[in-house]
């Protein structure tokens, strides 16, 4: 069975400081983003930004951490 991976970046402004949980062999920090995109609006190209819930999980076995979005 072939192993796959998605792997993405996301670029934005924390809004507030982590709401972070540690358990016995993970930690978990939620956050939400500010991202900033561009739409076009009767032939005008505006910026407006979205906010986008994270989850960032943790292991402490891993080497580095996982962040998800949220939706």
């Amino acid at each position: 069975m072939k192993k796959y991976e998605n792997n993405f970046a996301v670029t934005g402004y924390v809004a507030k400081d982590a709401e972070v949980y540690q358990f016995t062999n993970t930690s978990v920090a939620r956050f939400p983003l500010a991202v900033a995109r561009q739409e076009k609006i009767n032939s005008r190209i505006q910026g407006a930004a979205d906010w986008v819930p994270f989850l960032a999980a943790s292991r402490r076995s891993a080497k580095k951490p996982s962040a998800y979005p949220l939706s």
